[in-house]
């Protein structure tokens, strides 16, 4: 039988790790989002004649 403090700490640990999981997919998506903003300035400064 599970006692109330492993009923309280098990919860605790499936919020922690919901918000762990939350907080990789935001900074997932920034990075990605930060990535497509750099290649599309190289691109643009490229066909301008900037690079080369």
């Amino acid at each position: 039988m599970i006692s109330k403090l492993q009923s309280m700490r098990q919860r605790l640990l499936v919020a922690a790790g919901l918000a762990m999981i939350l907080l990789s997919a935001s900074l997932a998506i920034d990075c990605w989002d930060g990535l497509g903003d750099d290649e599309t300035t190289m691109t643009m400064s490229a066909s301008r004649g900037h690079f080369g």
